[in-house]
């Protein structure tokens, strides 16, 4: 049993820095077998969160659980990554919020699957840049696919923001997401990317992408 931990990325170095030598060391800690993969998009257009989560997926074969990880999330006390029976959330507190209890079952953040449940609501979808809405589209698949969402009690560090988000589709963002959406059309199955990069190193592999589609 393997677990691949995705992280999508762009121009956060100091984050990176930080988060991949604890994130082993914790991963390490549970003798969890793993491979870490940073899904990098790059300069041009609003960033694509769930896109970049789709390319990881897509590219790293032959693993039983995926880990869809935030890079300014590091995890410091109860953050349980073995092998999920449904999609779970693992982030119950963090310091962003005071360790205020995090109580909804959005999969934001950090959050785990199996690779047939991922496949089963056919991942994140691909049309949500900048900041805002994927995460809650992607509980909503969950539920349309009739997989229960689990709640671990995970408690985690937020690495200082290095810039404001990017809030310029945040109401295209909105507008998409009360859509009735086909989620069987959007997704993995309908996944477009440039492969620009894809370089193993001792810590992580890098998967540098570029994405042509974005809005003006």
């Amino acid at each position: 049993m393997k677990l691949a931990v995705i992280i999508p990325y762009r121009d956060r170095v100091s984050h990176l820095r930080e988060f991949i030598p604890l994130i082993r060391q914790e991963l390490q800690s549970q003798e969890i077998e793993f491979e870490i993969f940073l899904v990098e998009q790059s300069v041009a257009g609003a960033f694509n969160k769930g896109r970049c989560c789709n390319v990881g997926f897509a590219l790293a074969s032959g693993f039983d659980w995926f880990c869809f990880h935030d890079v300014d999330l590091v995890p410091i006390e109860k953050s349980d990554y073995s092998w999920p029976t449904w999609p779970t959330q693992l982030v119950h507190a963090s310091s962003k919020h005071d360790y205020q209890v995090f109580d909804d079952v959005n999969l934001g953040g950090v959050c785990l699957f199996q690779a047939q449940h991922y496949q089963l609501i056919n991942g994140f979808s691909n049309n949500f840049w900048g900041w805002g809405c994927e995460d809650n589209q992607l509980s909503w698949r969950c539920t349309a696919a009739g997989l229960k969402i689990e709640k671990r009690n995970g408690i985690y560090r937020h690495l200082p923001d290095e810039r404001p988000a990017d809030m310029s589709r945040y109401e295209e963002n909105l507008a998409y997401l009360s859509d009735p959406l086909e989620y069987a059309n959007d997704g993995l199955n309908s996944l477009t990317y440039e492969l620009l990069e894809h370089t193993k190193g001792e810590d992580y592999t890098r998967i540098l992408v570029s994405f042509d589609d974005f809005p003006a």
